[in-house]
């Protein structure tokens, strides 16, 4: 259950929304929060086009209204979400001189249409002022009268009605009808009340007339401004109908029990001193309170908590089935938990999208086949060279296949011997023919043997359809070798190609030493070996329009906002020693956008050649080498630095990593913890 805590708050000053806005950019903080803006368009639907932020806009946004009545110019706040969303625009506090008031939903529309023209609100406000000067009046005559005594006013009575007793205590034997006016201290009258027979009891009369003297407002009791309260006062249409021409109902106004608000309300802020509850609480019910958002759904007959928002500890969200138990959850921490996953574009696991995970694994065999190329005879005998099968497939630059082949066959002679032949070409012209050989022997003749040719491994220069063409040769003698499927125990000829993944660099050196246990043999080179190494960030600072910025000292911001231009720049440990004689493979850097201003971003990444923070900085784009949109909130990626850049950081013209505010490049800030991984063969 959700303790009872309600609050409020008052409209900020767009000086203060300004503040506030900047002070969450430098915070980090992604809690839900406000800006200021200004009204460009009342579109249909309740819709408004608003430009953020007021003072210095840098964007547009489309967003719901709450309702009320705004304008074209009009400065208004828009409430954000913790992604940074606007999910409503409110009304403005006052619109500017000589626009035109837009309705933006039904309370806006029955505010225009209940204040008519100024003049009608000033004419009806005159009609009631003077009817409070006659009022006024009114009340003083009733106090020149109430100086006649109790008895007098009695005996008139007791001419007009009959039967009428004046007395502070009740008559004896009253009869059905009868009238006791009540008298208080210097013999007032403070009340009348008739005699029922059948209820046998005095009960209030109530009087119908012009005037009315009300008990205890004359005499020593005198009305004074603002005496007469809404306990004393009932309203009647025809008062309420003149009171709404000009009357403006605050939320300070409104004390709402069990009433029932129709339509849509409109108020700056609504600061909640308890709760509201829709639904059962103890089943499944939605609670707001001062603590945030709280959904509840009756599992196992117990309330249970299936979503928690906006509150001060961590958020919350179950999804849940028709069984009340949760299908899929996401925790404050991060953590997702779901029955099922679809993804249409993109999926990033520790910062690499996956499907380039993916694609560096071993696809396996990607073309095969079996056949016999002589139909109607189950014996082949080779000549110097024949032809015998091929395979088509499309072959990938940088990835590593491997060919094998198949075929059952016996040696016509002594030391005759088969040999596989595989040539690889493009289909486009047979382009890139590459040829690798394999030799079968045989040690007696005639004798039938099945042999497997594995070819070595091969990568494509270059990305294409490729024939590979599989022949056969006797070596030897020329009728010496004989292919047979006569034997149907045996495998039919076949032949197939894997992937292995991605192509690395071969590291296979001669050792003659015949040593093994010792880090170089005697006599022997260095072993050659793949690496790959990260760099974490050892220096970072932030600048704003060239300056060293003070105001950012964990976070690297980028791009403009509020008249500033941000840049940052994050240097690494020099790698001119591991990358010394290297060769590199690839390099890559890992970066964490922490926040946008948008719910995403475009990235600015560039180089720089700094060893540690210069005085000052101010990129012109000359050195950047990314810029990309698509980032989000909270989202780290790995991005692939151009090959053209690597001899830079393996001789150390480069030494970190910027972040510009040119071109396209959104605001927003990075952290400062970024690496950097080389893979290189050394």
């Amino acid at each position: 259950m959700v303790n009872p805590n309600l609050w409020i708050d008052r409209k900020p000053s767009p000086a203060t929304a300004v503040a506030f806005q900047q002070a969450s950019y430098g915070s980090g903080s992604q809690a839900g929060t406000w800006t200021t803006g200004r009204v460009l368009e009342v579109l249909d639907g309740g819709l408004v086009r608003v430009e953020l932020p007021a003072d210095d806009p840098v964007s547009e946004v489309v967003a719901p209204a709450d309702g009320g009545v705004t304008a074209v110019g009009a400065e208004c706040t828009c409430l954000q979400s913790g992604d940074g969303r606007v999910y409503q625009v409110v009304a403005p506090v006052v619109l500017p001189e000589g626009a035109a008031a837009r309705p933006t939903g039904l309370t806006g529309r029955y505010a225009l249409e209940a204040a008519g023209t100024r003049a009608e609100l000033d004419a009806t406000k005159k009609e009631i002022e003077a009817a409070q000067k006659r009022l006024n009046q009114e009340v003083q005559a009733a106090k020149d009268a109430a100086t006649t005594s109790g008895e007098a006013a009695a005996n008139a009575l007791k001419r007009a009605i009959g039967r009428v007793t004046v007395a502070a205590t009740a008559p004896d034997s009253p009869v059905d009808g009868d009238v006791w006016v009540v008298t208080g201290a210097n013999k007032q009258a403070t009340g009348i009340k008739v005699w029922n027979a059948t209820n046998k009891a005095w009960q209030d009369h109530t009087l119908v007339a012009g005037r009315v003297l009300v008990p205890g407002s004359v005499g020593s009791v005198q009305l004074a401004d603002g005496a007469v309260t809404a306990s004393k006062v009932v309203a009647s249409d025809e008062l309420w109908a003149k009171l709404a021409t000009f009357a403006k109902v605050t939320t300070a106004m409104l004390e709402a029990g069990r009433a029932k608000i129709t339509g849509e309300l409109l108020a700056d802020t609504i600061r909640l001193s308890t709760r509201i509850v829709a639904g059962d609480p103890s089943g499944d019910a939605a609670i707001m309170d001062s603590t945030g958002l709280h959904v509840v759904k009756a599992v196992g007959n117990q309330p249970t908590e299936v979503v928690t928002l906006g509150t001060a500890g961590a958020d919350f969200l179950s999804i849940t089935g028709t069984d009340g138990l949760a299908k899929a959850t996401i925790t404050g921490d991060g953590v997702v938990s779901a029955q099922s996953l679809s993804v249409a574009d993109r999926l990033t696991w520790r910062g690499t999208d996956l499907a380039e995970t993916l694609a560096a694994l071993p696809r396996g065999v990607v073309a095969h086949g079996s056949v016999w190329p002589w139909p109607g005879n189950n014996r082949h005998q080779v000549g110097v060279t024949d032809s015998m099968f091929e395979l088509v497939f499309d072959a990938e630059a940088g990835r590593a296949y491997r060919a094998e082949a198949v075929v059952p066959w016996f040696s016509n002679k002594p030391n005759a011997m088969l040999e596989f032949w595989l040539r690889y070409a493009t289909v486009d012209g047979g382009k890139h023919q590459t040829e690798h050989r394999f030799r079968a022997t045989s040690d007696n003749v005639r004798q039938i043997q099945t042999s497997q040719a594995v070819f070595p491994i091969w990568t494509p220069p270059e990305s294409g359809t490729y024939r590979l063409l599989f022949l056969a040769a006797s070596t030897y003698g020329s009728e010496g070798v004989t292919l047979t499927a006569e034997d149907k125990s045996l495998p039919h000829p076949y032949a197939l190609v894997q992937d292995l993944g991605r192509a690395v660099e071969p590291t296979l050196q001669p050792n003659k030493s015949v040593s093994l246990g010792v880090t170089k043999p005697v006599g022997q080179p260095k072993p050659k070996q793949n690496y790959t190494k990260q760099f974490r960030s050892s220096w970072w600072r932030a600048y704003s329009n060239g300056s060293p910025d003070s105001a950012w000292p964990d976070t690297m911001p980028q791009g403009r906002y509020g008249g500033w231009n941000y840049s940052s720049l994050i240097g690494f440990p020099s790698m001119t020693g591991d990358l010394a004689g290297a060769t590199i493979t690839g390099i890559r850097v890992y970066a964490y956008a922490r926040h946008w201003y948008g719910q995403t971003g475009v990235a600015s990444i560039g180089v720089h050649p700094y060893a540690s923070a210069p005085g000052s900085f101010n990129p012109n784009g000359a050195w950047r080498w990314h810029e990309a949109g698509g980032w989000g909130r909270g989202e780290g990626r790995w991005v692939s630095v151009p090959r053209n850049l690597w001899p830079g950081f393996k001789d150390g013209t480069y030494r970190g990593v910027s972040f510009e505010g040119v071109g396209n490049a959104s605001y927003g800030y990075w952290s400062h913890d970024l690496v950097i991984e080389v893979s290189y063969t050394k």
